[in-house]
């Protein structure tokens, strides 16, 4: 459990955590549980987990009330829910991306009960699988001025989330929603009032085999039409993401 640690039955806020290269079955980069139904409050705030791998999951947040925000989770290669897995009654993750990460089994990301993302970008990911979707939703999901681009998978959510001006663009899938839903969502634009945080100053986003050095640059997204956007990205600060929450 938990790569790098395991919090469980307790309360934890983490800041500026760097993670990368870390390996569990379940947790891959960090676990952190407390009881379902708890009020325990479970805080990440401008965090970075990368090419993790295991079985479960980058990050694991589950139970309790969960708050993640300016997170990036990315180039990671997990067996299931690649991206993360969080699970609550009361939860919100805010300014997140989750890039160039891939699952074979059961979906890339993770989400039940009552959770809200607000300015995410997902983008550049891949589930190989057959089970779920790239996206599983279970329960009360919602996603407001979130962007969807270049991800790949046989469906895009497992079930219907709640979709308020959102972008989508050249995502491949055979179905947008696996069980009742067989419509599709509107995209709104333009894509540049989408991409609202894209940064992981301090910590790389990928390691240079070449020259066994972290690159700070190192872009694997090849998203021509954002580009030129991620060069004049809004970063919002620590302080205003916490108001946000």
């Amino acid at each position: 459990m938990g790569g790098s640690f395991y919090i469980q039955q307790s309360e934890s806020v983490l800041v500026r955590i760097c993670i990368f290269f870390s390996y569990a079955q379940h947790g891959c980069g960090y676990y952190i549980q407390t009881v379902e139904y708890s009020t325990n409050k479970n805080y990440a705030f401008e965090c970075s987990v990368s090419e993790c791998n295991g079985f479960d999951a980058s990050i694991y947040h589950q139970y309790g009330e969960i708050k993640v925000s300016n997170m990036n989770t990315s180039y990671n290669r997990i067996n299931m829910h690649a991206a993360y897995v969080i699970d609550t009654q009361l939860g919100s993750v805010n300014f997140t991306t989750v890039s160039n990460s891939s699952s074979s089994h059961l979906d890339l990301t993770y989400s039940e009960s009552y959770i809200i993302f607000t300015k995410c970008n997902h983008l550049n990911n891949e589930y190989t699988g057959i089970e779920n979707a790239i996206f599983y939703c279970w329960g009360t999901i919602r996603y407001l001025n979130c962007s969807f681009i270049r991800n790949v998978g046989n469906y895009l959510f497992f079930s219907k989330p709640d979709i308020t001006h959102c972008y989508f663009d050249k995502n491949e899938f055979t179905r947008t929603v696996n069980q009742v839903y067989t419509g599709s969502f509107d995209s709104i634009e333009p894509l540049n009032s989408f991409i609202s945080h894209y940064a992981v100053e301090g910590c790389p986003r990928a390691y240079n085999y070449n020259n066994n050095s972290y690159n700070d640059d190192e872009d694997e997204l090849d998203l021509e039409d954002i580009k030129n956007i991620l060069s004049s990205v809004y970063n919002t600060s620590f302080f205003e993401a916490v108001n946000l929450l």
